[in-house]
């Protein structure tokens, strides 16, 4: 029970670092863009 626990929480871990690298580069292009024009 504990081990299939931690093993479905690194596969989701996994998982979740993969889509947050694409959606942090997102948002990072998106607020270099949308911080040009204020400053």
């Amino acid at each position: 029970m504990l081990v299939e626990s931690s093993v479905s929480k690194i596969s989701k871990l996994q998982k979740f670092q993969n889509t947050e690298n694409t959606e942090l580069k997102q948002i990072f292009c998106f607020f270099k863009n949308s911080e040009a024009p204020k400053r």
